[in-house]
């Protein structure tokens, strides 16, 4: 079923792979550099890993937001209803 929840929730996830991916690129491409030029090495893996941190944190965050709105709008409510 779609819905909105599930709609946030793909966008979340396409943006976390399309963000990992580049990420995980510039990372790559930071390997190839000449020893000259990686000085920071460990500060940039560190700066690197910080966002894809963040953005896992968010999708789990999300997912389990979905999940938990999901299932109280599925469970049926009932209210006690006072004869007079």
């Amino acid at each position: 079923m779609l819905t909105l929840d599930n709609v946030i929730l793909w966008i979340t996830t396409i943006v976390l792979l399309v963000t990992g991916g580049l990420i995980v690129l510039s990372l790559v491409r930071l390997q190839r550099q000449s020893p000259a030029d990686k000085n920071h090495s460990a500060l940039d893996l560190i700066w690197t890993l910080i966002p894809i941190g963040i953005l896992v944190l968010l999708l789990v965050l999300t997912y389990q937001a979905v999940s938990t709105t999901d299932n109280a709008a599925s469970s049926p409510t009932t209210a006690p209803v006072a004869r007079q």
